[in-house]
């Protein structure tokens, strides 16, 4: 080539339209790959245009060259701010997975002791606030983390354990010596701050100890913090691999809705009526005979009061089943368990779950709503009432979390779970915005509790009547016996011989609540001139070994473990015997003989209020043979029970077929007169 721009175009005749040139080593070079059909011999004489390419190559080349230099920059830059959030990240990983583990062993353990009542939606809020707890514990000592990390992770997980792991029960303790060593009295919250940096103090010193003693030593720091991890996994594993094991076994449990009632043919009269429908639940209020012939208390008194009533009692009256869960959903169903026992006998994870979704989604409730009423829940902190899906008003105000101003019934363990975490303080003192709760917690102790139940039972049947069905679960007379014969407190309400003896306490507290239930019972008459019905019943009898105390265990009772079938017939007797008296104007004698007890007394309603033609069952008992952690598996004990075996009642509970499909004829009768 030439050494000028001109020497190397003269023999061009045909070239791009557009000349791009190099300059290299001081000679201008154009690139005929980029020229297309420029006549050079025309162009290149004019040294203005080849100029003018010369400086627009030239730029070009340059701002190319800039724009490749920026991007590589741009590219490193990036990849270091990449590097250093991977690294930030993996640091963060290595310090938080630890003690997420750390903080979740202690909610699948308590689960794992309680699975037969604790449901997968149970354990979301626990896990979230232990999540929570260790992320601020996390964050706290991340910094500390870079800088010395084989002690700060000694550090966060000792006091994650301790700060997830049943914390209230522990600080309540401290709190009470911290109290005792203070020179003054100090608030509650300051004494769990110095406790909080106490321990933490402590822990960390003890964790700088340790990291020292190992540099002198020369261990491997990073050998020893693995070997922590791998410990702290199989711990977690443990745990985790039967919690979800017992989850997927039970998974369809949780989920369970019993089947509905065959549809009643009510008349335009009867739908129109609509008669108020109470039913009251004294929780362990075993039946008369036994409290005479047991416990030297004569109940008559009350029972009479009823009967002037119109009343129809049954003195020697028993459950269908042994405790509150099975007893109530049994009698909300109007027939025994045998579709839960059919689908769930065979799981290797019985739980509860089935019986509570069966009372929450009562068929008789379902039925009594498709027919016009409203429903009105008084329940109480167990599952059984402390909430319903169906419940028009529910007035249970206990073991309720607050979140953006809306409230969720929590279920007994949960609560339990909620109450031992080191933010229950928080959450339990709450946060408001003016009328705005952003989170908080509603509660009442169980006095508190009953009195409010009693007087919203009271409050309810001064209203006008018609149209609504009223479900309330009283806890008396119940396990602790807070309640004197006059209504005082008592002052040593646990179920011991201290003070009073057990069964002294137990009747006391009979006497309270008849005199309580009484007035409630003649507001209902008088407000609904005679026309509501009252289902006045009991779930079961109070715990034998509870009753008859005497400071060590009855052998082989014990309700969770025990096979039911083997007790004597004395602690049958008080376990299965219940109260039972029922108001229920459009039932004859001949009705109330057929069918005036737990499992077939909504049948007997719904009958003669709603034509709904349902054949009453046979009288049936059964038992827990493996406890109730086979919860599905029963056997019969009417023979041992009542000393007659009812050939129509299936050893195993799992097919029922019903008694006569003909109902009793009965006479017309106005409200209350019934002969009783």
């Amino acid at each position: 080539m030439g050494s000028s721009l001109l020497d190397g175009c003269s023999n061009v005749k045909k070239t791009p339209k557009r000349c791009l040139f190099t300059r290299t080593k001081g000679s201008i070079y154009y690139h005929s790959a980029y020229v297309k059909y420029l006549d050079v011999d025309r162009y290149c004489p004019f040294r203005q245009i080849r100029t003018a390419w010369v400086i627009i190559e030239s730029t070009y080349d340059q701002l190319n060259g800039w724009l490749s230099v920026n991007k590589i920059n741009q590219m490193r830059t990036q990849i270091t701010a990449s590097r250093r959030v991977s690294t930030a990240l993996i640091n963060w990983l290595l310090l938080w997975v630890p003690l997420v583990m750390v903080g979740l062993i202690p909610v699948f353990s308590a689960y794992l002791k309680n699975t037969s009542e604790t449901s997968v939606q149970d354990l979301i809020l626990p896990i979230i606030l232990n999540v929570l707890v260790v992320t601020i514990l996390a964050a706290c000592f991340y910094r500390l983390f870079l800088r010395y990390r084989f002690r700060v992770y000694l550090t966060t997980v000792i006091i994650a354990a301790i700060l997830c792991n049943s914390y209230e029960s522990k600080l309540s303790g401290v709190i009470a010596t911290l109290n005792s060593l203070l020179p003054f009295t100090a608030p509650n919250w300051l004494l769990e701050v110095l406790y909080l940096l106490g321990i933490t103090y402590i822990v960390y010193l003890a964790a700088s100890i340790i990291d020292r003693w190992v540099t002198k030593r020369r261990l491997n720091k990073r050998d020893l913090a693995v070997a922590g991890m791998i410990m702290i996994t199989v711990i977690f594993l443990s745990q985790l691999v039967p919690t979800v094991g017992n989850l997927a076994a039970a998974w369809p449990q949780y989920f369970y809705k019993p089947p509905a009632l065959a549809s009643p043919r009510p008349t335009a009269q009867q739908l129109a009526a609509k008669p108020d429908i109470y039913y009251i639940l004294l929780e362990d209020y075993t039946s008369q005979s036994v409290l005479k012939s047991q416990l030297n208390y004569d109940d008559s008194g009350f029972m009479q009061s009823l009967s002037k009533l119109g009343f129809y009692n049954t003195t020697n009256a028993k459950s269908n089943y042994p405790y509150t869960v099975n007893s109530v959903a049994s009698t909300l169903s109007a027939g025994y368990l045998s579709d839960e026992v059919n689908r769930f006998s065979s799981s290797s994870n019985q739980t509860m779950i089935p019986y509570f979704q069966s009372i929450r989604y009562s068929p008789v409730i379902r039925q009594l709503k498709d027919l016009g009423y409203s429903y009105h829940l008084i329940g109480n902190w167990y599952e059984t009432s402390n909430y319903s899906p169906l419940a028009t008003n529910n007035y249970t105000k206990v073991n309720e979390i607050v979140a953006f101003n809306h409230t969720y019934n929590l279920d007994d363990f949960t609560d339990s779970e909620i109450q031992e975490n080191v933010l229950w303080r928080i959450i339990n003192h709450g946060i408001s915005i003016g009328k705005y709760r952003l989170f908080g917690y509603n509660t009442q102790n169980d006095t508190d509790l009953i009195a409010s139940q009693l007087a919203q039972l009271k409050d309810l049947a001064s209203q006008p009547p018609g149209g609504r069905i009223i479900f309330s679960q009283i806890l008396a007379p119940h396990n602790y016996f807070y309640f004197n014969a006059d209504g005082s407190l008592n002052a040593n309400p646990k179920p011991n011989n201290i003070g009073e003896t057990t069964q002294q306490k137990y009747t006391n507290e009979i006497t309270y609540i008849n005199s309580q239930i009484m007035p409630i019972i003649h507001e209902i008459m008088a407000k609904s001139g005679g026309k509501a019905d009252i289902i006045l019943q009991s779930d079961e009898g109070p715990e034998p070994a509870l009753i008859n105390y005497t400071g060590a265990d009855m052998p082989g009772i014990h309700k969770t473990t025990s096979n039911i079938t083997t007790w004597p017939s004395n602690a049958l007797q008080m376990k299965y015997g219940i109260l039972a008296s029922y108001y229920i104007p459009g039932a004859s004698r001949a009705d109330l003989t057929a069918a005036a007890d737990p499992v077939n007394i909504f049948r007997l309603l719904l009958n003669r209020n709603f034509n709904a033609n349902l054949p009453y069952l046979p009288l049936c008992y059964y038992g827990y043979p493996q406890g109730t952690n086979e919860a599905y598996v029963y056997q019969d004990i009417g023979q041992a029970l009542t000393g007659n075996k009812n050939a129509s009642c299936p050893d195993n509970g799992n097919t029922l077929a019903p008694g006569p499909t003909k109902l009793i004829a009965h006479p017309k009768k106005t409200s209350g007169s019934d002969d009783d």
